[in-house]
């Protein structure tokens, strides 16, 4: 199954995950831009 996973978009376009994935091979992926900067706050730790 499929888990999103939180990243930073560099201005220059380099995508930066915030936690580590390990993968058995290459994927395709989808990003949406959320703002302009990053929450301070895990968001996600507020839907728990």
């Amino acid at each position: 199954m499929f888990q999103p996973l939180e990243a930073i978009v560099e201005e220059h376009g380099t995508v930066r995950l915030l936690e580590t994935v390990r993968l058995d091979q290459r994927h395709r992926t989808l990003a949406q831009p959320l703002a302009d900067e990053p929450s301070a706050v895990n968001e996600t730790a507020l839907l728990s």
